[in-house]
């Protein structure tokens, strides 16, 4: 019932331990790709779409970063739920 009134569904798709991550890339574009990622509860997020082929860096950045050190803060990652 609480996941009702948060929105949510009362039967959940993902097993209990589990989160999905909804990867949208290209958004608006011709070549937007949904993607998605299941991952364990708690799992690092950067890490988990890194491990999953996804870029999370824009530019060059994509070379000249902490490698998820949380030093920089140059990985992009839009987290519009949850």
């Amino acid at each position: 019932l609480k996941a009702l009134c948060e929105g949510g569904s009362k039967k959940s798709d993902v097993e209990s331990g589990k989160i999905k991550i909804t990867v949208i890339q290209n958004k608006g574009s011709r070549d937007e790709q949904v993607k998605i990622i299941i991952a364990d509860e708690g799992a690092n997020v950067r890490q988990t779409l890194v491990d999953n082929g996804i870029n999370v860096y824009q530019s060059l950045t994509r070379w000249t970063n902490c490698k998820g050190k949380q030093l920089c803060g140059t990985c992009i990652v839009n987290i519009a739920d949850g």
